[in-house]
């Protein structure tokens, strides 16, 4: 029992390392076998073109955001909107978002009704395509998560060493030749 716990324990500090160098994104574990997805595959994000205020915008779809966002330039070049203070506080893994303000717009997508909902507009020092978060999602795609019921129950991590293995000694090799890239690409710039 000791060993199959310090076998998890390994996998746990490996998937840590691999994930603050940025070599590992995300994993699922699924089916009692892990599965992981690397950040060296290529994946174009969701978008939906949508309309706000009378005027259609493209906005990424991110699910990993609890509100929906806009940058300040776009806002302004944009949206041109009357925005109102907001109390909410925004924070990223590394550091607060600072929110300009927040204003009430008329979002319609694809032939819905008109909903009445809540952007966020945010200081941010590099453009950005608008986020759709979830709290908009919500609402005009409410059975958005019902894409995800197929994880649920699934997240059993197996006891056998044979099934994760493999996903393992190749995931390994992965963050070993990324690490191995950025050392040669730091002994390059000195």
């Amino acid at each position: 029992m000791s060993s199959m716990c310090d076998f998890w324990v390994l996998i746990c500090i490996l998937l840590c390392l691999c994930n603050c160098y940025g070599l590992v994104t995300s994993f699922k574990v699924a089916q009692s076998v892990n599965f992981f997805t690397n950040s060296l595959s290529s994946s174009q994000p969701e978008r939906a073109t949508v309309s706000v205020n009378g005027r259609q915008i493209s906005m990424e779809i991110d699910t990993g955001s609890g509100v929906t966002i806009v940058s300040e330039s776009f806002c302004r070049k944009v949206l041109k909107l009357k925005l109102n203070p907001s109390p909410l506080q925004l924070k990223t893994i590394t550091s607060p978002i600072e929110i300009i303000g927040e204003s009430l717009v008329v979002v319609q997508v694809a032939g819905l009704a008109p909903q009445t909902l809540k952007l966020y507009v945010v200081n941010c020092l590099v453009e950005f395509l608008p986020l759709m978060g979830r709290d908009w999602l919500d609402v005009l795609i409410p059975k958005w998560r019902d894409n995800f019921n197929v994880l649920s129950g699934s997240f059993t991590l197996s006891n056998s060493v044979d099934q994760v293995l493999p996903v393992l000694l190749n995931l390994t090799q992965v963050c070993f030749l990324r690490i191995l890239h950025h050392v040669l690409k730091i002994l390059k710039l000195t």
